[in-house]
């Protein structure tokens, strides 16, 4: 039978942040048919690792965070030409592995697999593992999630992940080992973390206001002004 382990107790800006608690000893069977029962009428992540299984409700700060890197990517993809097709928290299993996850954001950011999915898309094929891995997965992960989400997603070969820790943004990249190799500057987004950090932070109340300035930013880069 299942036990539940709450999260030992984190700062108050942590708990704020995130909520997380975890089940041990939790079947595959049984969170494939929690994820096929509750679908998206739920406002929690899901992470499972071969018989763990952790909740996690975010607060304020964890959607301000994933907010703002998903408008990021938004305006560099457009503003650059490059290709992008986001699916959010889309749940993605590996059976083989008994692993999924369900990242705060994620992205194909290439011509041939944003092309894949729309045909999958436009033949309402639903189940995920028809679909490519994602290009680009970002996990907002302030009060440190107790699974190790890269593992998880070396396992479905995702080839770049994004943590945000709520002071710093870590890229990292799959190498052919099937481990993560943090770097400065990913392979799909031409923007190195310190500068995608100090955006995600900058102190803007106004949303508009903050998209208009990195558009700005963006181009004054690109012609070198």
């Amino acid at each position: 039978m299942p036990t539940a382990v709450q999260v030992s107790p984190k700062p108050s800006r942590q708990v704020e942040a995130e909520s997380r608690i975890v089940l041990q000893g939790v079947s595959w069977a049984t969170f494939v048919r929690l994820v096929e029962d509750t679908g998206d009428d739920r406002h929690v992540l899901l992470t499972y690792d071969r018989g763990v299984l952790e909740f996690m409700s975010p607060g304020i700060e964890h959607e301000d965070s994933k907010g703002r890197l998903d408008r990021l990517v938004e305006i560099v993809t457009e503003e650059l030409g490059i290709p992008c097709k986001g699916y959010g928290s889309t749940t993605w299993l590996c059976a083989e592995a008994e692993r999924g996850i369900e990242p705060d954001e994620c992205y194909y950011l290439t011509p041939d697999k944003v092309a894949r999915a729309h045909e999958l898309r436009r033949q309402k094929v639903k189940d995920t593992s028809a679909y490519p891995a994602p290009d680009l997965a970002i996990e907002i992960d302030i009060s440190r999630s107790s699974l190790g989400h890269h593992a998880i997603y070396a396992t479905l070969g995702v080839p770049e992940v994004w943590s945000f820790d709520g002071t710093r943004l870590r890229i990292a990249l799959l190498n052919d080992d099937g481990v993560y190799t943090p770097t400065v500057v990913g392979n799909f987004i031409p923007l190195p973390s310190e500068d995608i950090t100090r955006w995600v932070l900058a102190e803007m109340a106004d949303d508009s206001e903050w998209a208009h300035a990195l558009r700005d930013w963006i181009r004054n880069q690109r012609t070198g002004g």
